[in-house]
């Protein structure tokens, strides 16, 4: 870690820029540093309460259950468990009988249609690597647009986490060529060959997933250099958090999610407990948990300028300052802080957090459109300014074409009000 960051610091030296902190965010939406830093701090400030408030009610049911000590990180899944039983009476099998994986594939399937004119022609002589591969023609508005991949179950070899590949990306200098895109999760097969039910945090990957495909079969750009993926990394990931809204909007969980055995609908009154468990724990980027990890990660390539950096000692007078509660434990610690470490999250776990702040953003002005989440002038005004064009524009540009106005910041923590 040591000779990771001295390098670091070095390498930004010789390129004009003080530390490595200003290098990285040079060429990214976020300008600076020290606008990232001022991002993360306010949202941490905003937090601190309502996280010591759950904090001390996991605390007293704890207490109820005759503990008789004080909660450390390592209790803090099993009494949030208990207490999101207790405030919304919901746990991770009361959804799953809804989500069927096939009916979440064709839920997201219908919204891509609904919002964006997209279709899926399922293909059956593609070769795959798996039997359980499926491969579709995607045409939008009756244009073939590409090719994409659904290769979404477990198997050995295979990792367990969710991602989207993309083959070949488009391109239009020399001739037309049409994306080819896979996108990859790990739910369980069934044993039996019967339905296969996942939980909502899997169909919501999935939903965030496919959002990254769209991102890459609507890229727009001539050259593959300034496709989808070229985008500033503190940008890619919006399209992906804002295709997670339809899934908890109840137009397609009324349409289906339907219970495996029934056939009925999801009940309002579980949706109702849905949404207000995920205002309950928010999202991944608005936690201390997570926040912590990208403050230390920001802070330590602020002070990479060539000098000898003690990550381990630095981290914990990060924290110290902070006055991280007891009870959280960070996503990440140095020592295993693989984004920290790797080149691209490098100086750069924030960009999570201010995807979700621009997602939330484009979000509110979908909902507030006469048309809500499938307002048509919406929708066409974000994928001409946004989910077409790569990195043709600059990313703060393209998001003033759309909002006329840079992002505003409050935008992701009114989701949770």
């Amino acid at each position: 870690m040591t000779e990771i960051l001295k390098l670091r610091g070095e390498k930004a030296r010789l390129l004009g820029f003080p530390t490595f902190a200003h290098y990285q965010t040079s060429a990214r939406m976020i300008g600076s540093p020290e606008a990232a830093l001022k991002l993360m701090t306010n949202t941490w400030d905003l937090l601190m309460a309502p996280t010591l408030d759950e904090i001390a009610e996991m605390q007293a049911i704890a207490n109820a259950e005759g503990a008789d000590f004080e909660l450390q990180p390592w209790d803090r899944l099993y009494y949030g468990e208990k207490l999101r039983q207790q405030k919304f009476d919901l746990n991770s099998e009361a959804v799953k009988p809804y989500l069927e994986l096939n009916n979440v594939v064709d839920g997201m399937f219908w919204a891509a249609g609904q919002i964006y004119g997209y279709s899926f022609r399922e293909l059956d002589d593609v070769p795959v690597i798996a039997s359980e591969i499926r491969v579709f023609e995607v045409s939008r508005n009756g244009e073939v647009a590409g090719v994409l991949w659904l290769d979404l179950f477990q198997r050995t070899g295979k990792g367990p986490a969710s991602w989207v590949s993309q083959y070949r990306s488009a391109e239009s200098h020399d001739g037309e060529v049409l994306p080819l895109v896979a996108l990859h999760s790990a739910a369980t097969p069934s044993p039996d060959g019967g339905p296969v039910l996942v939980p909502w945090e899997r169909a919501n990957v999935i939903f965030h997933e496919f959002g990254h495909a769209l991102h890459m079969l609507s890229n727009g750009a001539d050259y593959p250099s300034l496709g989808s993926i070229t985008v500033p990394w503190d940008f890619i990931e919006v399209p992906s958090l804002l295709n997670e809204r339809w899934l908890l909007d109840r137009v397609v969980l009324k349409r289906f999610a339907r219970h495996y055995e029934t056939g009925e609908p999801m009940p309002d009154e579980l949706i109702e407990r849905v949404e207000a468990a995920a205002k309950h724990d928010r999202v991944f980027s608005a936690t201390l948990n997570f926040l912590g990890t990208a403050i230390v990660d920001m802070q330590l390539h602020l002070m990479a300028d060539g000098r000898q950096i003690d990550a381990i000692s630095e981290e914990k007078r990060i924290l110290e300052e902070l006055q991280l509660p007891q009870a959280i434990d960070l996503v990440l610690y140095v020592q295993h802080a693989f984004h920290t470490f790797n080149q691209e999250y490098a100086a750069g776990v924030y960009t999570y957090l201010l995807s979700d702040v621009i997602a939330a953003d484009i979000a509110e002005a979908f909902v507030a459109a006469p048309g809500g989440l499938y307002d048509p002038d919406m929708a066409k005004r974000y994928f001409d300014s946004i989910l077409s064009v790569g990195n043709t524009v600059p990313a703060d540009e393209a998001f003033r074409n759309l909002m006329g106005r840079d992002p505003d910041p409050g935008a992701l923590m009114r989701r949770f009000e």
